[in-house]
């Protein structure tokens, strides 16, 4: 976890170097890696993720198209997604609220379907929404990172309210919701379920619980505490590899994928977006 082309399109497009959230001092060459599966599962999941990267994913980050028709890998590879996310909070003890029975109810549902084993990952269904900076909002209460967050985070988290949970998977652009416990709220999905057979994606219309809106906002704040949390060796180092890559490339540089999310900030919060100088001087 994650996806292979996620993590690839990601380190492709940083500039000039990544780093984790949870240990924002130190530069990572990579997104991080959990080995879950046999060789023949993970051919299996392979081959439905390597469908959706080549017709959803890059052309969506490369903002090529906006709008697509898929078939049944892509409801898999979400299935896929959010199944490995659950393993994997489960075994490091972040499923938080979320019910053990709930957890394993829903992890033997998408075993069994991405191991056909079952036709269709119902109860435990799958949503997925795009993802792009806002053109007109209200942004008063947002974080001024909030465009590199939707454009370029990505992250786990679980989200329990009364009889409701779910595993929430950022990739970038994709944001995949995994149905833990579906509660009262399916009414309150709408043009984000994913279907096993397909349909369309990148509707111009959807719907999702307010809660979701909270969890980009809570997700750009954290974010931008990570980076004002940096030290000051860190911001000085971080400055000098940016006017490194500014005399080595600088066309590159301004196509990479940070500095144009940088910039989606820059034009919805003005000087606001900028990083806190590490001498606390302009």
């Amino acid at each position: 976890m994650p996806a292979a082309a996620v993590s690839q399109s990601l380190t492709r497009t940083a500039t000039p170097r990544m780093r984790a959230s949870d240990a924002p001092n130190r530069l990572v060459e990579d997104t991080r890696w959990r080995y879950l599966l046999c060789a023949a599962c993970e051919g299996l999941l392979s081959r439905d993720e390597a469908q959706v990267a080549r017709a959803i994913f890059i052309p969506m980050h490369e903002e090529r198209e906006s709008r697509f028709r898929y078939g049944p890998s892509f409801a898999r590879f979400a299935v896929s997604v959010a199944w490995r996310a659950l393993v994997v909070s489960e075994r490091e003890g972040t499923v938080g609220t979320l019910g053990n029975d709930a957890v394993a109810a829903a992890e033997q549902t998408w075993r069994d379907f991405l191991l056909r084993r079952r036709r269709t990952p119902s109860p435990h269904d799958v949503h997925v929404l795009p993802l792009d900076v806002p053109v007109q909002a209200d942004l008063d209460d947002f974080s001024p990172h909030l465009g590199r967050f939707l454009l370029r985070n990505i992250s786990v988290a679980t989200q329990a309210h009364g009889q409701c949970g779910y595993i929430v998977v950022k990739m970038c652009r994709l944001l995949v919701f995994g149905v833990v416990a579906p509660g009262n709220e399916r009414s309150a999905w709408k043009g984000t379920k994913l279907h096993v057979d397909g349909g369309s994606f990148g509707v111009d219309r959807y719907h999702a619980p307010g809660w979701v809106l909270a969890l980009i906002k809570k997700g750009a704040q954290l974010q931008q505490e990570a980076v004002e949390g940096l030290s000051a060796r860190q911001k000085q180092l971080t400055h000098d590899a940016l006017m490194k890559a500014i005399e080595a490339d600088p066309t590159g540089l301004a196509e990479s994928g940070s500095v144009k999310a940088f910039e989606k900030d820059l034009e919805l919060f003005g000087p606001a977006a900028f990083q806190r100088p590490a001498d606390g001087k302009d």
